[in-house]
């Protein structure tokens, strides 16, 4: 199973008040904001079942996910128009500006091998490994492994009238949550010095060993019906 998914968004707001037009903004005030989304994705699996032995089967799994995204966005802002009929930003007394660009992209690869021994026992292995562009600079993937037991009780000893169906199952998984984006990286802001000179003060601290952040769950259970 092959799939391809493509999302494509554009937008162009604009705020106007024209000049002398209300008495809060005697002198007009414009804002334009525009902004470009492009999502891309793959997605891939495949799945591989044989009869090892008259009482053995296999089912073989795998596959990966790519996800690749792009923001870009501009805005301005214009403040105060000298007379009537002047309708762009740039026609404004005072003006600002504002631009963002995001790249986000992340790739995972899986595996899972699942044996059935009779219609009684069954055990599934697997794991995944996922890259994220918010990771740091010295790691490339996580890995997320699993495992899975359940043992049909039913199918083996005989239970009272009443039981319809009998399992006992426990599994161990992983899974992960990446940073958000720009968090591994050191970054710098913008600041007016004395005088007004252009200078920078620390921002994020940045780490190239950030990687995600991974919860563990153990589950034991039993599944019981009745009549």
């Amino acid at each position: 199973r092959l799939t391809f998914g493509a999302d494509v968004f554009s937008s162009d707001e604009v705020e106007f008040i024209p000049f002398a037009a209300i008495g809060t903004f005697p002198r007009g005030y414009r804002s334009n904001y525009r902004r470009e989304n492009v999502n891309l994705n793959v997605d891939y699996a495949t799945t591989f079942r044989a009869q090892l032995t008259d009482g053995v089967r296999s089912t073989t799994s795998a596959g990966f996910q790519f996800f690749d995204r792009t923001t870009n966005s501009n805005r301005s802002w214009g403040d105060g128009f000298p007379f009537v009929g002047l309708e762009t930003v740039s026609a404004a007394l005072t003006t600002f500006g504002a631009e963002g660009r995001l790249k986000e992209r992340s790739a995972g690869f899986f595996a899972e091998q699942q044996f059935g021994f009779g219609n009684a026992f069954f055990l599934t292995l697997g794991a995944r490994a996922d890259g994220h562009s918010a990771f740091g600079d010295d790691v490339d993937y996580a890995l997320y492994p699993k495992a899975d037991i359940s043992y049909i009780l039913s199918e083996q000893v005989s239970l009272p009238a009443f039981f319809s169906s009998a399992r006992l199952r426990a599994s161990y998984g992983t899974a992960g949550q990446q940073p958000s984006n720009f968090s591994a990286v050191r970054t710098w802001q913008p600041e007016s010095a004395v005088g007004g000179l252009p200078a920078v003060r620390p921002g994020n601290l940045g780490n190239p060993d950030l990687t995600a952040e991974v919860s563990t769950e153990i589950e034991l259970g039993a599944d019981l019906g009745f009549l």
